[in-house]
């Protein structure tokens, strides 16, 4: 009697990965008229295959040569006709249970909620630096220390994606979510409520919706409507396999990062920016106390500055979005990833001069407090531009593979960034406000380049790569430059 179940049906090994990486080749690089099925077609290959190399395999370890009795005698069902028929998946581009098609008031209600968690969780990585000098006080450690406070947070930021990005594969986005939001509520409030150092310190580092699963709601409602027990999503086939979850999940964003190019340079280059931006961080209240001699609440408010120049950095970019996505039309809706990189160019140049402005300016007690205060929105200009273009680059350019990619990011550019405040102190103290600061724009000079280079040379990278599907302008589009 032919299995219901075989174990060669679909094994999770490298071929996968090559026949998925082939298929986005063929099908970019083949493009197709806006609105077609190949865009659904190519949302369902993207859940698919993200299942199968995220949360575990399809091979079973269940023993396939000795089935277990059904019992009372029955004999075994005749197997599916035909099991792809039986699985249950979206209907078509427009289907409203996909979470792309939700109403706009939904959509904005929850998009809303998600950027309030984002902010709180931002905030408290910066809100403890104008806090520590209190914190010294009350508890009576030094500057090393007090250090920590931030340094901790941060190191949270890169242990967390090897616990929520499985859980939020396997549960979905919802429940990770929430309960990492609760635990990141009780470890605040344990912050604040701390009576010794430990506790303190402690709790600092622990402080850190999906469409397959939605499927699996949905052929549970159609198994109990039709009472047809074969309807499951393609989810429901996967055997969940704690070994391969784990090498999966900690193994493959190590693999993307030490061996694609893009990755590694990339992510060394959001690094260092947010290893610079904890350090300014630090810097704040040793210039803001120290050489203005503000009061620990006060010193805070020249963080307005650079929450200016997010703001104008993310309307820059948001100003910007016509303009590719007239590109991106123009293109069959194949988007090629370097398209993203010019406002981090100009974002590059502009936090690095903001550093600079920073350091020379807040030196000195005869220069009015607003100028280093107007240097952060040079600097929050800079670090919103290039972090939200990143971020975007490596989205286009790893498609399937980018939340493996960002894990990677994060852990590595979290590791950075907590390493920085540990030593900004002493940097300022020995080297002086202006040459501290000049250092760090030096740093920021060096790496101008870096997106620049991925600008002109990204896409022979992409096709060296072998997760990274080559994207390329069509020849209409060509034809189109060159016209113009």
């Amino acid at each position: 009697m032919d299995r219901l179940h075989d174990a060669d049906r679909a094994g999770d090994d490298d071929s996968s990965i090559a026949d998925g990486i082939s298929l986005s080749r063929r099908r970019y690089s083949r493009g197709g008229p806006p609105g077609d099925d190949s865009i659904e077609l190519e949302r369902i290959n993207t859940y698919r295959l993200q299942q199968q190399l995220t949360v575990g395999s399809r091979g079973s370890r269940i023993p396939q040569d000795q089935w277990l009795p059904i019992g009372a005698g029955k004999p075994y069902p005749p197997p599916l006709p035909d099991s792809e028929a039986y699985v249950v998946e979206f209907e078509g581009a427009d289907d409203p249970m996909h979470p792309h098609n939700w109403p706009m008031k939904k959509r904005v209600m929850l998009g809303s909620l998600l950027t309030s968690c984002a902010l709180v969780t931002a905030y408290g990585s910066a809100v403890f630096a104008t806090a520590a000098s209190g914190a010294q006080k009350e508890f009576g450690f030094g500057e090393e220390v007090a250090a920590l406070g931030t340094t901790l947070y941060v190191l949270g930021f890169s242990a967390g994606p090897t616990v929520w990005a499985p859980s939020s594969e396997l549960l979905g986005r919802r429940w990770p979510l929430l309960l990492g939001m609760f635990g990141f509520d009780l470890f605040m409030i344990a912050t604040a409520t701390a009576k010794d150092t430990q506790t303190l310190m402690l709790c600092r580092f622990f402080a850190e919706t999906y469409a397959p699963i939605i499927l699996v709601q949905k052929a549970a409602i159609l198994r109990r409507q039709t009472r047809n027990w074969g309807i499951h999503a393609r989810q429901d086939e996967l055997e969940i396999d704690f070994k391969e979850l784990v090498t999966k999940n900690l193994a493959r964003p190590f693999l993307i990062l030490f061996t694609e190019p893009i990755a590694f340079l990339l992510t060394l280059y959001m690094s260092f920016i947010y290893g610079l931006a904890y350090a300014l961080l630090e810097a704040y209240p040793i210039i803001f106390e120290g050489t203005y001699g503000m009061t620990g609440g006060t010193a805070g408010l020249p963080f307005i500055g650079l929450i200016i120049g997010e703001i104008a950095g993310s309307t820059f970019v948001l100003s910007l979005s016509g303009q590719y996505s007239r590109k991106l039309a123009a293109n069959n809706y194949v988007a090629v990833p370097e398209w993203r990189l010019p406002p981090c160019i100009v974002g590059g140049a502009v936090f690095a001069g903001g550093l600079f402005w920073f350091g020379w300016t807040g030196w000195n007690s005869n220069i009015h407090w607003m100028a280093p205060t107007a240097a952060g929105v040079a600097v929050g200009f800079g670090l919103t531009s290039i972090f939200m273009q990143c971020f975007n680059y490596i989205l286009d350019t790893y498609s399937k593979f980018a939340a493996s990619a960002f894990a990677a990011n994060t852990m590595m550019r979290s590791m950075v960034g907590a390493v920085f405040p540990l030593f900004t102190r002493q940097m300022f103290n020995n080297l002086g406000i202006q040459w501290a600061g000049t250092l760090l724009g030096c740093i920021a000079v060096v790496m101008i380049p870096i997106p620049l280079m991925f600008y002109l040379f990204g896409g022979r990278l992409r096709q060296k790569s072998k997760l990274a599907p080559v994207m390329d302008l069509l020849p209409p589009v060509e034809d189109d430059i060159k016209k113009a």
